[in-house]
C-alpha cells in the first residue's frame, strides 16, 4: 500500500495495466465513493475522455465534446490540487481534438502494440546477454566499404 503513496502518484504500473484498470473501474467501485466525492469526479471526467480518445470511430461533434472536457478536467485538476502543476501529458491532452480533426480516430496512431513488442525485444536481448544497443543503425566502417 506504500507504493500506491508516492509523492508523484503514479502507481508504477505500465500504461497498458493503467488502461486495463482504469476501464472497469467505476463498476468495481462506484458505489464505494460518496455521491459528490470530488476526486472520484475527476476520475469520471478523465473516464469520458478516454472514451472519446479510444474510440474506433469519432464525430465532429464529440471531438468539439472531447476539447470542453479535457479543459473541464484541467481546471477541475487544479482546484482540488492547487499545490501540484500540470504534467507535459496533460497539456499534450489538448492538442488531442485538433489531431482528430486532422488525422481521424487517434486510436489509428496509437502505438501501444509497438512498445510492447520493443518491451519484449529488450527482454529477449537481456535474456540472451546481447547488451549491445540493437536499436543503432548498423554501419559499415569507412575503411571496409567497397568504392565504385
Amino acid at each position: 500500500m506504500s507504493a500506491l503513496r508516492t509523492p508523484d502518484g503514479s502507481s508504477g504500473q505500465k500504461a497498458g495495466q493503467m488502461w486495463c484498470l482504469m476501464c472497469p473501474m467505476p463498476l468495481m467501485l462506484g458505489n464505494l465513493f460518496p455521491v459528490n466525492d470530488e476526486c472520484w469526479e475527476l476520475l469520471l471526467a478523465l473516464l469520458d475522455c478516454m472514451d472519446i480518445i479510444f474510440s474506433l470511430v469519432v464525430s465532429s461533434g464529440e471531438t468539439l465534446d472531447l476539447e470542453q472536457l479535457i479543459a473541464d478536467h484541467h481546471k477541475f485538476f487544479l482546484k482540488l490540487f492547487p499545490d501540484q502543476h500540470l504534467q507535459p501529458k496533460h497539456h499534450f491532452m489538448i492538442h488531442y481534438p485538433s489531431a482528430m480533426w486532422l488525422y481521424g480516430p487517434l486510436i489509428h496512431l496509437w502505438v501501444m502494440s509497438f512498445e510492447a513488442f520493443h518491451n519484449f525485444s529488450c527482454r529477449l536481448c537481456h535474456i540472451i546477454c546481447n547488451f549491445q544497443n540493437v536499436a543503432k543503425p548498423y554501419s559499415i566502417p569507412k575503411s571496409n566499404a567497397i568504392m565504385l
